[in-house]
């Protein structure tokens, strides 16, 4: 494989990344155990959430793999790819969806996460995720001439590879946990629809939240310098209050939505690149709008503990969105990197 190539092949594995850590947060809300576990939790609500943290270790380590994948593709002289895949191929393709962790679905995440048993697995037709890393990692060792910076690359690899072969062991463990349960004793009813106030405040900022980790994000990627390693400290805490969003959504028996950013919906081909939304400050006048309207809606949040951890949370929001104010938007143009350039972020 080339370097555009391997490039390429990233490229689509970024997109993957995303998609698979979304589907699993979606489906540790699935599952009937609270965020923290009380001492007077059940055997059946511990078991639960036993499961639930093993699920949601998994999600947090895929958006790991997603900085990783972006700080080998910045050393392929590549832009940051934070696209969400809409299908992942497999013997099936499997579409993106937002689905409750039944059996059947747990068996999927097992069987995606599955170790490659083989380096030669076929790149137009691989049977895991794993066996996609596998096949570029063989490139990098056989052809390291090819690359620059091919030691800290194969590192890069190497590091998704033995997280992904930890993965299918979580989810075994996750199948043990809820072994001899039926789904109707460990999941939670999510609805896709709801017309109650508080649920729709709380999907309105989970998406926000979503959409402003995807910006902050964005800015960590395409920096260089100690500002990119504060946006990606930043990023944990507005996924972490994300999270913490849509635990109570999920206790409310409504699933959050997880809306696709409009900064990574398909755009005509036609459009140039300063319309898109990342561009000339746009998402950071978006993210202050969105900001705004949410410190509005606190006061007519009628739960008392909902309205105060959106107070807490607003605080961190508007901390973030002043640094990227700072840093020229959070979104510096700049043209991709020198191959061999070691990448940015914290």
């Amino acid at each position: 494989m080339t370097p555009g190539q391997v490039a390429d092949k990233l490229t689509e594995l970024a997109g993957v990344e995303h998609a698979l850590c979304v589907e699993y947060l979606y489906a540790h809300y699935s599952l009937n155990a609270p965020m923290r576990l009380p001492a007077s939790a059940d055997e059946l609500t511990r078991r639960a959430h036993a499961a639930g943290q093993e699920v949601f270790s998994v999600a947090v380590d895929e958006m790991r793999h997603l900085r990783w994948v972006n700080e080998a593709l910045d050393m392929l002289g590549r832009r940051p790819v934070l696209d969400r895949a809409e299908e992942i191929k497999r013997e099936k393709v499997h579409r993106f969806g937002l689905e409750r962790l039944t059996l059947q679905r747990l068996q999927w995440f097992v069987d995606v996460e599955a170790p490659s048993q083989s380096s030669s697995a076929d790149p137009d037709d691989p049977s895991t995720i794993d066996g996609m890393y596998v096949e570029l990692h063989a490139a990098l060792v056989k052809h390291s001439d090819r690359f620059h910076d091919a030691d800290r690359l194969t590192h890069l690899i190497k590091l998704i590879i033995d997280e992904g072969n930890d993965h299918w062991h979580r989810f075994r463990a996750v199948q043990g946990h809820l072994a001899g349960l039926t789904e109707q004793q460990f999941l939670r009813p999510l609805a896709t629809e709801t017309t109650d106030e508080t649920d729709l405040e709380l999907r309105r900022r989970s998406d926000e939240y979503y959409e402003l980790l995807m910006g902050t994000l964005q800015a960590s990627f395409a920096r260089r310098d100690t500002a990119g390693g504060e946006l990606m400290r930043r990023s944990r805490v507005v996924m972490q209050n994300m999270h913490e969003t849509n635990h109570e959504l999920a206790a409310r028996g409504v699933g959050p939505l997880f809306t696709l950013p409009p900064m990574l919906r398909p755009r005509p081909a036609a459009s140039a690149v300063a319309e898109a939304p990342w561009a000339d400050g746009q998402f950071i006048r978006a993210a202050s709008a969105a900001a705004a309207r949410a410190r509005e809606a606190i006061d007519a949040l009628g739960n008392r503990a909902v309205r105060e951890m959106a107070i807490r949370h607003q605080s961190d929001t508007e901390s973030l969105i002043a640094l990227l104010a700072r840093l020229d938007g959070g979104m510096p143009q700049r043209t991709p990197a020198p191959s061999g350039l070691p990448g940015g972020g914290g």
